[in-house]
């Protein structure tokens, strides 16, 4: 009689047990995926939920001020009233546009553009006018929600529009925008200028952001709320020397010649900084309106960029030779609207015609070439540069500005030849110097 035969469970024990040691290992990995994310990352996890569901605009940071020799801000701060739209709270921006305009005094049309083309925080220019504002304010809800919060102003407004006040740190009647820098405007760091270089000292430490929760549907939770945390004292203000009205009527001269140039004043008798400009210049307000104009470079501060300081050198070379005797009120120089040096020609400019005698008094009045450089040649390299050196070329001046060169005064081993040497004693060749430096020699 044959047996039955035996199960398949019976043939294979073993492939069986492998089998329930692996569903209980993928069990237990499982739960303890879930512990870690139920307990040990709860914490975590609430708050990187909540903030999927927050979005947040800084309405002001505590930024301490950038001041004149009079304390007067030099980069003109703006607190205003502004309409501030969160656009996926707004369901009809056409109709919306025509309500806030109206209630407002906006341009209709700027702001359904402004609505169609942003996606999220949108802030509407221009600031409101004061008594405008005032009234808006008045019929507004401004209830306190808390310790550090509260209710962002709506009143009248249409739902996804409210009514803030903004801090612009650049004003309409912002100076010496070279000078001061700009701010990053996301966090308000500083990335160029005064800004950048007193960035920890004029940083605030107190920020308002304003807050707005909505669901998965982005829809609002519970409206606009401003937060406002750290500490009440805010950042330390900037004291400068620049003078304000002073600053302001250089960069309107140099807009009006519209060249391309610097302007520095210092006070004759302190040598302190009264004013800088460089034109063109730009608004820190509006960076972006700047930044692809590559031709002439509006960011760039030309008055601490280094170009060759042409015939400015010649007093350089006047005051080296004065030292060491070169020079003295009967000395004549023959003018003869030439020098030749090797194989090259220096052309040359006479007082009153060629042919004549001169002395170095003249030939400094009528930037006479061919004196300096003759002068120049009786020095020699060594001499020339050291009195340059001890004049502040070749090194910043240490005014506080990251953006500062320090031009570059050649060693006297790379004045190697005659026709360099003539070139230095002139101002040209590859000696640089900014007109900061310029200005501080002076």
């Amino acid at each position: 009689m044959e047996n039955p035969p035996a199960s398949s469970g019976m043939r294979h024990p073993r492939r069986l047990a492998w089998l329930a040691a692996g569903v209980s290992l993928a069990l237990l990995l499982l739960a303890a995926r879930l512990f870690h994310l139920q307990v040990v990352r709860a914490e975590e996890l609430a708050t990187r939920a909540v903030q999927q569901r927050t979005e947040a605009l800084p309405l002001s940071f505590g930024r301490g001020l950038i001041l004149d020799r009079n304390l007067r801000p030099l980069h003109a701060p703006l607190l205003s009233w502004r309409v501030l739209a969160f656009t996926p709270f707004v369901d009809d921006p056409l109709e919306a546009a025509g309500r806030v305009a109206g209630l407002a005094g906006l341009d209709r049309l700027e702001v359904y553009r402004a609505l169609r083309d942003h996606d999220g925080f949108v802030l509407l220019s221009p600031p409101l006018e004061p008594s405008l504002a005032a009234v808006l304010v008045s019929g507004a809800a401004g209830a306190r929600a808390g310790a550090g919060t509260e209710r962002a102003a709506s009143g009248a407004l249409p739902p996804g529009f409210v009514l803030v006040q903004y801090e612009d740190r650049y004003g309409p009647g912002a100076v010496a925008p070279h000078v001061v820098g700009y701010v990053r405007a996301a966090d308000q760091v500083g990335v160029a200028g005064l800004e950048k270089a007193f960035d920890q000292d004029l940083r605030g430490r107190q920020a308002a952001t304003l807050l707005v929760r909505y669901d998965a549907y982005r829809r609002p939770l519970d409206g606009f709320r401003i937060v406002t945390a750290g500490d009440p004292a805010g950042g330390h203000d900037l004291i400068t020397t620049l003078d304000w009205v002073l600053q302001q009527r250089v960069e309107q001269v140099l807009a009006r010649w519209d060249l391309t140039a610097a302007a520095v004043v210092v006070d004759a008798r302190t040598g302190a900084l009264l004013a800088m400009a460089s034109h063109p210049g730009f608004h820190p307000a509006h960076l972006k309106d700047y930044l692809d104009r590559s031709e002439d470079r509006p960011l760039v501060n030309r008055a601490v960029s280094a170009y060759p300081p042409g015939s400015v050198f010649k007093i350089v070379t006047a005051a080296a030779a004065l030292e060491r005797g070169l020079l003295d009120d009967d000395r004549r120089f023959l003018c003869r609207g030439y020098v030749d040096v090797g194989d090259r020609r220096f052309p040359s400019r006479c007082p009153t015609g060629p042919g004549i005698l001169i002395t170095w008094e003249e030939a400094m009045a009528a930037s006479t070439n061919e004196v300096f450089i003759q002068v120049g040649l009786e020095l020699g390299a060594r001499p020339l540069l050291e009195a340059a050196a001890a004049f502040g070329f070749g090194r910043t001046t240490g005014l506080p500005l990251p953006e500062e060169r320090a031009g570059h005064l050649p060693g006297a081993e790379d004045v190697r030849y005659a026709g360099d040497l003539a070139n230095l004693a002139i101002g040209q060749g590859p000696l640089t110097v900014t007109p900061l430096q310029v200005a501080q020699f002076l």
